[in-house]
């Protein structure tokens, strides 16, 4: 009976162990990790992050239009999630003043990113494509 008995122990006690270690890793989990798309490029999606600063970001993942840019796509979410979005047109495209009352200042400013790099132009100017990930940034400019 002893030698039954042990086994069964045993597999309970690992039982419990692997229970508890995936029940914990699912409730430690942070909101927003290293985001990539969980989606193909094929389902027409992207993802737009904004990153407010001091740890505190959003992400959306966006069904995409035909000829969506990466200010339309901005200005949708904006609308959608009910925050302000303040722009000013120049020469050049669409300069995004301030999101959601976080408005540029001498010492911190709007910049975005596509697919982890730099934006050669304004986001008016700038096709979404299908699994594009668009971050918006409130960090110190580096100009």
């Amino acid at each position: 009976m002893k030698k039954f008995l042990i086994p069964v122990i045993l597999a309970l006690f690992a039982g419990g162990l692997l229970f508890f270690k995936l029940n914990q890793n699912s409730q430690t989990k942070p909101l927003i990790s290293n985001i990539t798309p969980a989606f193909s490029p094929q389902t027409r999606k992207a993802v737009l992050i904004i990153d407010f600063g001091n740890e505190i970001k959003a992400s959306y993942q966006s069904e995409i239009e035909t000829e969506t840019t990466v200010f339309d796509l901005l200005k949708e979410t904006a609308e959608d999630k009910g925050f302000v979005l303040k722009t000013k047109q120049y020469d050049f495209g669409i300069f995004i003043e301030s999101i959601d009352q976080h408005e540029n200042t001498k010492d911190k400013s709007w910049i975005f990113t596509l697919n982890g790099e730099s934006a050669p132009k304004s986001a008016d100017n700038i096709m979404v494509k299908p699994g594009d990930i668009i971050e918006w940034k409130y960090t110190e400019p580096i100009f």
